[in-house]
């Protein structure tokens, strides 16, 4: 996909119904962290649920999980935890967000690979393959299923 557009909300104001934007405009639209009132949440959440269908690629950069909405938090593909969560944050995250691994591993998997001087370790929740479901930085991807973690490269 060819991307278009890259739209960056940075107020409320800037939100448009789903609706009203045009289909036909490949788009990456990026929630940039703002407190949303529930009418400006339930729009967003539209294209969390409609962007596939229109087009879009949506992302919802924040600095706390919790801030974000669980029917969002839900509709997430991917998560990209930086380097300073707590473990009992990593745990919580864990148990909403990754059902095919024990919450310590999960946890465990972050501490090892953020302490690899990255600054972030990411999560791909609908990954078919769960050896590129996690990746430590860009492009090491993390072997989970073994009994020790394996790094693999692009």
């Amino acid at each position: 996909m060819n991307i278009a557009k890259i739209v960056f909300i940075r107020s409320p104001k800037a939100i448009i119904n789903v609706g009203k934007r045009d289909s036909e405009e490949h788009m990456y639209i990026i929630y940039n962290d703002i407190p949303l009132s529930n009418a400006k949440m339930n729009m967003t959440k539209s294209y969390f649920s409609l962007s596939r269908k229109r087009r879009y690629n949506t992302s919802y950069l924040a600095h706390g999980f919790y801030n974000v909405d669980r029917c969002i938090r839900s509709r997430t593909g991917c998560l990209i935890l930086v380097n300073g969560l707590y473990s009992t944050d990593v745990l919580i995250i864990s148990r909403e967000q990754c059902s095919d691994f024990s919450g310590d591993k999960f946890v465990e998997l972050y501490h090892d690979n953020i302490s690899w001087k990255q600054v972030v370790f990411f999560f791909f929740k609908y990954m078919p393959d769960t050896k590129r479901m996690f990746r430590r930085g860009i492009d090491t991807f993390l072997d989970c299923k073994k009994k020790r973690v394996q790094l693999m490269r692009n």
